[in-house]
């Protein structure tokens, strides 16, 4: 950026301009990059700025440094929403009704079973007669049907059964889904495709009439279409056995890497997908001269030379506000590529650079992407075939909606100004500080109302919606990191490990000059190595620890954790000799 100073030696603004282009320089080359009309000489003869026949500019550059993935410091782990409802149901704690089904009793919990069927929710919390009973007969059902309908409830997925018993027990299911539709029930529409999966799944072990049979029964169409029915006809599937893993990519500073050149790309920093390692080439002017206007991915093996990979894969732009898939994802997942040692395949046509600027994809110069890999290993012949799609979960969504409609509430916290309907059972089966606060010897365990005076209600709206979804809220950008800091002590007070670990993972991203400190402290006072790690790293960069020492916050840290500044200085010694030792290189 070149601009012509004024005689105070500021910047005058109609003379500043911007070389926005990216620009490469080699040292040995005498070419350079500018700006031809700069200004013309007219107006500089008769400019104010011009005395003693001598005049001033000032040229700013910014230099590119090589891109490099940010150094994953914590590992969120998977959802546990569904095991810990299952051990809700296997120890039967809080428990509010029981069902007496073929001579065995069942306990469960009302709210749960209301917020998956509205048959139960019309018989438990409704005008039918079991409401206020405690133990409800089933005459009409097996109690192994009804043990394996239970778990579909609490974990939205069946038991496992032995061998022979898959067929048996998937149409004694379409029988009970059947019962309930009777009822008038509508909303448990995934374990009806479940139990027609599984009948259908299994059909080569029964005969096509029976399985006909049964489909025309209970109007399955998908299931009575069976290709066994056909006669003199019969069918197979390639199936493989694959492993999948996935890799998140951030680009900074979007803009900035506009102009590295066309068919140059900058490398993510490795990851393992399916036992082998990848990364991907970001190509931010091109893959080539035709490609030009887009920018274009590639996925790259990273092995020996001799090793050979199969594997399908998959690019999506992440929703920079939650960070979910967006509705943009190539469409070339289903088609499977062999990877050798440093050959790669991709998308040289991902995005035209001009349509991708406007979308809301790209937020403060900043997106995010991830790569999903499927690798193929062991491929086989199978006889079966697929007729029914399962959907996706709607667990998190009916218990997000038992929390927002408040029924079968048995507990209220009050929290600041605001008031929260639970339930006790959801709580404790998630939390083992909810468990011994509501059903062991401490106070809360009888208390219809329990007063929570060092919270904000913000902050416990955020952990009970987690506590129900296994999810966070959306936050504003400007809130995220002082919620982050917020939940992560509330979960570290109720032992919610996962949330606590997304709350370490979103500071250690939201770590600058303003939060470093408070950050450092709170990563110190909670054992978080992950986080401190992040810190150190942040502090590490040149003149950043220097200016944080005249702040109050680092002389709150001086004050109340000494040990962590001199384990600070210790650990910041060879991090900057290396750092020097680098540049020097």
């Amino acid at each position: 950026m070149f601009s012509l100073l004024d005689l105070y030696g500021k910047p005058v603004p109609a003379y500043t301009k911007r070389c926005s282009q990216l620009r490469t320089y080699r040292s040995a080359a005498a070419e350079g990059w500018g700006l031809t009309k700069f200004m013309t000489r007219k107006e500089l003869d008769r400019c104010r700025y011009l005395k003693g026949d001598c005049f001033s500019v000032r040229c700013v550059v910014t230099v590119v440094k090589a891109a490099s993935t940010p150094k994953q410091f914590v590992i969120v782990p998977p959802s546990d929403l569904r095991r810990d409802l299952e051990c809700l149901l296997s120890s039967g704690e809080g428990a509010d009704v029981t069902f007496e089904v073929s001579g065995e009793l069942f306990k469960a919990h009302r709210n749960v079973l209301a917020a998956r069927s509205s048959v139960f929710r019309a018989q438990l919390f409704g005008s039918m007669k079991e409401k206020t009973a405690e133990c409800v007969p089933i005459s009409d059902m097996e109690a192994q049907v009804f043990r394996a309908l239970l778990h579909f409830m609490y974990t939205d997925s069946l038991p496992a059964v032995g061998a022979g018993e898959e067929i048996p027990m998937a149409q004694h299911l379409l029988q009970a889904i059947a019962i309930t539709r009777r009822s008038g029930d509508r909303n448990i529409p995934g374990l009806n495709v479940v139990a027609s999966h599984g009948s259908e799944g299994y059909y080569s072990a029964c005969s096509a009439q029976g399985h006909g049979t049964n489909a025309e029964h209970h109007k399955l169409a998908q299931v009575k279409m069976s290709p066994a029915a056909v006669c003199g006809g019969s069918t197979s599937s390639i199936v493989s056995d694959t492993a999948t893993g996935w890799h998140v990519l951030k680009i900074e500073c979007y803009s900035a890497l506009k102009g590295v050149g066309v068919g140059k790309f900058i490398k993510s920093s490795s990851f393992d997908a399916g036992g082998h390692s990848w990364y991907i080439k970001y190509y931010p002017d091109g893959y080539d001269q035709e490609y030009k206007d887009s920018i274009a991915f590639y996925l790259c093996a990273d092995n020996y030379p001799d090793i050979e990979v199969r594997a399908r894969f998959k690019i999506s732009l992440l929703d920079p506000n939650s960070t979910t898939d967006s509705d943009y994802v190539t469409d070339q997942y289903e088609v499977a590529q062999t990877f050798k040692c440093s050959q790669s395949w991709g998308y040289e046509e991902y995005f035209e650079k001009e349509k991708f600027e406007k979308t809301k994809y790209l937020k403060d110069d900043c997106f995010i992407i991830r790569c999903e890999v499927i690798v193929i290993k062991d491929v086989s012949a199978t006889a079966t075939e697929q007729f029914i799609v399962m959907p996706p979960s709607g667990l998190h969504k009916d218990l997000g909606r038992l929390l927002s409609s408040g029924e079968g509430a048995d507990v209220t916290f009050e929290v600041s100004d605001g008031l929260f309907k639970a339930h006790r059972n959801i709580l404790a089966s998630r939390s083992s500080v909810f468990r011994a606060e509501l059903f062991g010897s401490m106070k809360d365990k009888t208390m219809e109302r329990v007063v929570i005076s060092d919270m904000e209600a913000r902050v416990f709206e955020a952990l009970l919606h987690f506590v129900y979804t296994d999810s966070l809220p959306a936050f504003g950008k400007e809130e995220q990191a002082v919620m982050a800091q917020n939940l992560f002590v509330a979960a570290d007070r109720y032992d919610l490990k996962r949330l606590k670990l997304i709350c370490e993972d979103r500071l250690c991203h939201n770590i600058d000059r303003s939060t470093v400190m408070a950050t450092l402290t709170l990563a110190e006072q909670h054992g978080c190595q992950g986080l401190k790690e992040a810190c150190v790293m942040f502090l590490v960069t040149p003149g950043i620890l220097k200016e944080m020492m005249g702040t109050d916050e680092y002389d709150h840290l001086m004050k109340n954790c000494p040990s962590l500044v001199d384990e600070l200085v210790v650990e910041l010694a060879p991090k900057r000799i290396r750092l020097w030792g680098e540049r020097q290189n």
